[in-house]
């Protein structure tokens, strides 16, 4: 998760007219990703926010590493390090995570067909839920699976699909708090959206999500408001 800077401020202290998007757009890490036998597999712009902060973060990008010890090799190489300096001068904040891929359809590109939503999850140990106390001696888990199963129907008869289910195994970058998983879905349109989001049992699903989080974003990657 990547948000910039306004303006580029690089560690050096060189003078620039940058803003911390151009700035971050001379780190090409492609190359560096691809010797050490990665790739890069999914990078898009936020245009919306559904839960959490809006405008919190700005870019997603999800990179496939053959194992975190590449990861590390390619960290501390001095040319890596070198066009680095670009990163650090245009962005302002990041989480990096360390992820395993739980399921997945290949990522499309993004295109005006459609968008992605991309959600980030804190799960607590035990569900906490306003409307009903009698519900909250679910764990956290418990409860995202009820959420989950709630929102199924409505979401294969809107053709929303699953693009991936993302396990955090660890936060590399950050600000202290650890998150547990990231959802990734596939909408083809605003009015599919639109029509999942107003779907009664969605609405009804959505009580255990919320009772399951204590933390967490939702952001809209992709034109879908355009």
């Amino acid at each position: 998760l990547i948000r910039f800077r306004e303006w580029a401020e690089y560690p050096d202290g060189r003078e620039t007219d940058l803003t911390g998007r151009e700035a971050n757009d001379l780190y090409n890490a492609e190359p560096f990703v691809e010797a050490i036998g990665g790739r890069i597999v999914f990078i898009g712009d936020v245009t919306g926010t559904t839960l959490g902060e809006d405008g919190a973060w700005d870019q997603i990008i999800i990179v496939d590493y053959p194992c975190p010890l590449a990861f590390i090799a390619m960290m501390v190489h001095p040319e890596f390090q070198e066009t680095e300096i670009h990163k650090e001068a245009g962005v302002e904040e990041s989480i990096v995570m360390m992820t395993s891929l739980q399921t997945s359809e290949d990522l499309p590109a993004i295109s005006d067909a459609g968008f992605y939503t991309v959600d980030v999850y804190q799960v607590g140990d035990q569900a906490t839920y306003t409307d009903n106390s009698e519900e909250s001696d679910r764990t956290g888990a418990e409860a995202l699976v009820l959420f989950e199963s709630g929102i199924e129907k409505a979401r294969l008869e809107q053709g929303i699909g699953i693009s991936a289910r993302l396990r955090v195994d660890g936060v590399v970058v950050g600000d202290g708090r650890d998150f547990d998983e990231v959802w990734i879905h596939a909408v083809p349109g605003t009015g599919a959206y639109e029509s999942f989001l107003s779907d009664p049992d969605v609405v009804d699903a959505t009580r255990h999500r919320d009772a399951a989080l204590t933390d967490g974003y939702g952001m809209i990657v992709g034109e879908a408001f355009s």
